[in-house]
């Protein structure tokens, strides 16, 4: 059984649209608890994997033939993510795409409720040529102090159909892709 089986099925059907985004070879980043739902469908790749989830790190280490680099930096318990992740390292990584799940939107951009998350946020996403934003609609009414970066830098975002009509036109209208998915049953 997939350990993110308990996940909300909207969860595992987000997490399965942003892995057919990756092809063996890709270089990506997956960061923090939202990416962690990718896991399950990126066993059987081969890609070389950023991420600052312990839990992301350790499955994929353990269960495919992913090359898993993980960030370092201060271990958050309650999530197992890091944060103030080593800049050196990460620094020195380029990625194809990072896949980040976000507390808030708004027409400044891509929110966060947590300093020290959208500090490790904004230093991954630096070092992706796409960013790809993993977010159920109930989260893209969330609301976050915190600017993670603005809208001109995401790629893509990947929702449910229950998306209200004035934040798929906000997307579109920035140049950002969405993919709506169907809830698996």
């Amino acid at each position: 059984m997939p350990v993110n089986e308990h996940l909300p099925r909207q969860a595992r059907a987000i997490a399965l649209c942003a892995a057919a985004m990756c092809a063996d070879g890709d270089t990506i980043i997956l960061c923090g608890a939202d990416a962690d739902a990718m896991t399950d469908f990126l066993i059987d790749k081969h890609l070389r994997i950023l991420t600052n989830s312990l839990r992301a790190a350790n499955r994929l280490a353990l269960l495919s033939e992913n090359e898993v680099f993980f960030t370092g930096g201060m271990l958050h318990a309650g999530d197992a993510l890091t944060v103030a992740p080593d800049l050196d390292f990460i620094q020195g990584y380029s990625a194809d795409r990072v896949f980040i799940g976000i507390g808030g939107l708004s027409l400044r951009g891509l929110l966060a409720s947590d300093d020290n998350e959208a500090q490790a946020t904004r230093l991954l996403i630096a070092q992706a040529d796409e960013v790809v934003v993993l977010a159920a609609s109930s989260q893209l009414a969330g609301k976050g102090g915190l600017l993670i970066c603005g809208l001109e830098r995401v790629s893509c975002l990947i929702t449910d159909y229950h998306i209200s009509a004035a934040s798929l036109h906000m997307l579109l209208d920035a140049g950002i892709a969405v993919r709506l998915v169907a809830t698996l049953h």
